[in-house]
């Protein structure tokens, strides 16, 4: 997968990523991604997580944002949640079981994008059920060697409005995790 993150002449910006042929971003994408570098260039604070969830959720208005760090305990895959918003509800931070769920295949690649039908896919997955997601888009944090280490992502009732700007903000926003918070 080819990705170019933000090219700062907004006049020339495309969108590269997979297949997909470059286009033009549209004015209001735009004030997003130049919201999204403004944020990226802010010093981290203790607030920080919780920030990049409400601002993800504002700009993609995914139901559900999830930020979190994979822990390992007897050879089982957890999450251990950073942040975790519904609308802009910060909810408390919660540990899950990756196993039979989306986050499961996101941990070790670089990213995924399940654009409908998430809980026909993940059918033992009972949170997806309960909270009623049908599409899912994330990204794998990554330490200084590669190694995947947790995860950002977007869950929707319906599919991905703009999925091209949701996973170039979360590419963005999954850096600004990796670098200046030391993940």
């Amino acid at each position: 997968m080819v990705y170019n993150l933000v090219v700062l002449n907004f006049q020339i910006m495309k969108y590269i990523t997979g297949k997909r042929e470059p286009r033009e971003w549209t004015e209001e994408e735009r004030k997003l991604i130049e919201e999204a570098i403004l944020f990226v260039q802010l010093p981290p604070d203790n607030n920080t997580y919780n920030k990049i969830a409400l601002f993800l959720n504002k700009a993609t208005k995914a139901d559900y944002v999830v930020i979190g760090l994979t822990e390992i305990e007897e050879d089982k895959k957890f999450i251990r949640t950073l942040a975790h918003i519904h609308g802009q509800n910060v909810l408390d931070n919660m540990t899950y079981s990756t196993l039979h769920t989306p986050c499961e295949h996101v941990l070790g690649r670089n990213f995924v994008y399940y654009p409908e039908k998430l809980q026909e896919l993940f059918p033992l997955d009972d949170y997806l059920r309960v909270i009623g997601m049908h599409s899912y888009m994330a990204v794998a944090l990554n330490d200084r060697e590669d190694n995947s280490i947790g995860l950002l992502s977007l869950l929707h009732k319906e599919k991905i409005a703009r999925p091209e700007l949701a996973e170039h903000l979360l590419f963005m926003m999954a850096s600004l995790l990796e670098e200046n918070l030391d993940l």
